[in-house]
């Protein structure tokens, strides 16, 4: 049963692995806005911490949420974000990871698995997984002190409000993303190479949410383990959901879609990752970027290389392909035009199918070459 339309100010509390986080909203002709969130870390008394929230919001909404049947919510809110294209949201959680993906208002997957980075973690570390996550250490060169920071999972296990602030842990923490991404992306096979968006002309996107997306910081690196995991090609947007309020918006069934730019969704940018079987560091022709500049970039494309432009969140690029015939760049037609974000235009040149992950060495040494280039 579809939620009721909220009237004009909705506080939704919503009571998660790891915190509990009100928000509170207004709606006024079908425009969104979020006026304000509190988020706290999840105790032994959830109904105090509940109870502080509506005390924190008194007199200031008309009609309150606790969020239930999470699916429920997930779904509503994804049919809302983007309606347009294809969209594809992956929410990560201390317990759950769940993936939905939705086209022109319809929804085509939504499913919910039982892998997360606090208590969800036994899980995700079948032997693939724990392997998997051992190989990203060492391709990021934590691989001498990978048992320090699987130990350390294994304290975020016990006590999910646990944060270390070092940059060890981006590392870890953005390597269990790309661990959980790999397994839902093998658990469907085909996902994004559904009719819906290989057919599309244009960009799709891809947006992360939940507990994960509130501590990721490394958006470079992130966007690596992302594309890796997914084993992404094609024309993509990346988006963060920073406030981890996706699941939030549930609430309200709007007329218009809900435009993530007003609620600060951040924009990482676009990704460009062209389909093709050369060796790496074969020569595969260029590519010509209009940044509204004077004069627009050449840029050389070689085999196994990731450039990166920096776009800004409001400005637009267009690019030119002139490449070997065997290279192919998925639903992008040579005249859309390219929106930036905080990391830009990436460019992906490294081919697909991507070596197996377990041939450490062959990332090992590209990897510093990939991260210097999105930094």
């Amino acid at each position: 049963m579809p939620l009721e339309s909220p009237k004009s100010k909705t506080l939704v509390i919503d009571v998660g692995d790891t915190y509990i986080t009100g928000y509170l909203y207004s709606l006024e002709q079908d425009q969104l806005q979020l006026l304000d969130f509190s988020r706290y870390r999840k105790t032994f008394d959830n109904q105090q911490l509940i109870q502080s929230i509506q005390y924190e919001y008194r007199n200031r909404y008309e009609e309150m949420h606790v969020i239930g049947d999470r699916k429920e919510w997930f779904g509503n809110s994804i049919k809302n974000i983007y309606p347009e294209g294809v969209t594809v949201v992956l929410e990560v959680n201390g317990g759950k990871s769940r993936v939905g993906i939705s086209s022109w208002g319809r929804i085509h997957v939504i499913k919910t698995y039982e892998w997360g980075t606090t208590i969800g973690l036994d899980e995700l570390f079948d032997g693939e997984g724990l392997q998997r996550l051992q190989n990203w250490l060492a391709i990021t060169g934590r691989g001498a002190i990978s048992s320090d920071l699987i130990n350390y999972l294994g304290n975020r296990k016990l006590y999910p409000g646990l944060r270390q602030n070092v940059s060890d842990i981006q590392d870890i923490i953005i390597g269990l993303l790309q661990t959980i991404l790999h397994k839902i992306t093998h658990d469907n096979p085909g996902m994004l190479q559904d009719d819906a968006i290989v057919n599309s002309k244009g960009a799709h996107r891809i947006v992360i949410s939940g507990d994960i997306a509130l501590e990721i910081e490394d958006y470079g690196t992130m966007l690596l383990a992302l594309i890796d995991g997914l084993d992404l090609s094609g024309y993509w947007e990346i988006i963060i959901d920073a406030r981890s309020l996706l699941t939030s918006l549930g609430f309200a069934e709007l007329g218009n879609r809900i435009i993530m730019d007003e609620l600060e969704f951040t924009s990482l940018g676009t990704v460009l990752i062209p389909s093709h079987s050369y060796p790496w560091d074969e020569y595969l022709g260029e590519m010509k970027v209009d940044l509204g500049l004077s004069e627009d970039q050449i840029l050389e494309l070689k085999s196994g290389e990731i450039i990166r432009l920096p776009l800004e969140k409001d400005s637009q690029g267009v690019i030119q392909l002139k490449v070997k015939p065997d290279v192919q760049l998925i639903g992008y037609q040579g005249t859309e035009g390219i929106n930036g974000g905080l990391v830009g235009l990436m460019i992906d040149v490294r081919g697909r199918p991507l070596p197996p992950y377990h041939d450490v060495e062959k990332y090992q040494k590209k990897f510093s070459h990939w991260i210097e280039a999105l930094t």
